[in-house]
């Protein structure tokens, strides 16, 4: 399944890495990217469990930083 969604991933990938260094100054964009990722995630848990461990802070999407 990763492989069926590797575009959206591989564009989330950037955002991400971005995000674990500042949080606050990338929370925007990264809440919006990934709205993608974590629709093409849910599809499974075996597959969450794949992209919880190539994101980590994918549970953070959505979450508001103050």
């Amino acid at each position: 399944m990763c492989e069926e969604n590797k575009t959206v991933f591989d564009e989330f990938q950037f955002i991400h890495d971005l995000y674990k260094d500042n949080k606050k100054a990338n929370q925007v964009v990264f809440n919006e990217q990934g709205k993608n990722a974590t629709y093409s995630a849910r599809l499974s848990e075996k597959f969450w469990g794949e992209v919880h461990l190539r994101f980590p802070m994918i549970g953070f999407v959505g979450a508001t930083v103050k």
